[in-house]
């Protein structure tokens, strides 16, 4: 049978102290108060509640205020004849592990941030880049003035560039001379190991049935040569013209002796 233990908290809290601890909160006071109602049961539960009752939407409680707590914390697993106490120690650890998470969320919350920023920067870039594209002569395995400029981009924020790419040829699904130079981009300035992000491009590239498209993207997967990338040629149920088949299965057959 479950027992419960209080804690010695005197001297008693001032309702100004109350008031204190309640601005340090944002979780609705009737969910402090079950929280923390065992221990804090000397100070009178009804001062405490006309305290809090009025601070439902503050800031996160990261903690409770050292004044609230005994250098022990009691569980709530007490078992007959038996009291098992978290030492200063261990309530110390808890607070460093909450603060990690913290920090853990709070870097989440400042990566989206600026990953959503630089995507929306390039997103004002959208109309100039895709003119570029159009514009630009590619050459297997050579730079020019889009692959340096997306290269740039991939080397500030790669995972908003990656995304913004993805949107680029979806806007572009109806040019193939766009899709195209996008595909020989990516050739020339995808990482290794993030091939997989932006094959979805390269897959829907090789099933439009559009020669120069699946041209393009048959050249990605020679120049990343990853299983994936060899299950999606393999994948293709026809190709635009015979020299595109020839093609693709020349390069499947490297990657079959290169991957097995």
């Amino acid at each position: 049978m479950k027992k419960t233990a209080i804690v010695d908290t005197t001297p008693y809290l001032s309702f100004d102290d109350i008031q204190t601890f309640a601005r340090q909160v944002s979780t609705p006071w009737a969910s402090v108060m079950d929280g923390i109602s065992d221990s804090l049961f000397p100070l009178g539960l009804d001062v405490l509640s006309d305290a809090l009752k009025d601070y439902s939407s503050l800031a996160e409680i990261y903690r409770l205020p050292d004044y609230l707590v005994s250098s022990a914390l009691l569980r709530n697993d007490y078992e007959d004849g038996f009291s098992e106490i978290e030492t200063s120690s261990e309530k110390d650890s808890t607070r460093d592990d909450l603060a990690i998470s913290l920090i853990d969320t709070t870097s989440a919350f400042d990566v989206n941030k600026t990953n959503q920023e630089y995507l929306d920067y390039l997103r004002t870039r959208t109309e100039e880049v895709t003119f570029a594209i159009a514009h630009t002569d590619f050459e297997d395995g050579m730079d020019n003035d889009v692959t340096v400029l997306l290269r740039s981009f991939a080397k500030k924020n790669k995972s908003s560039t990656y995304n913004w790419l993805d949107e680029l040829y979806s806007k572009n699904l109806n040019n193939p001379v766009v899709v195209e130079g996008i595909l020989r981009s990516l050739a020339m300035i995808t990482d290794k190991g993030d091939e997989n992000i932006l094959l979805p491009i390269v897959v829907a590239a090789l099933r439009s049935g559009i020669s120069v498209e699946q041209e393009a993207a048959i050249m990605v997967i020679e120049e990343w040569r990853t299983k994936e990338c060899l299950d999606a040629l393999l994948s293709v149920p026809s190709y635009a013209s015979d020299i595109i088949e020839d093609y693709a299965m020349m390069v499947a057959g490297e990657l079959k002796d290169e991957l097995t």
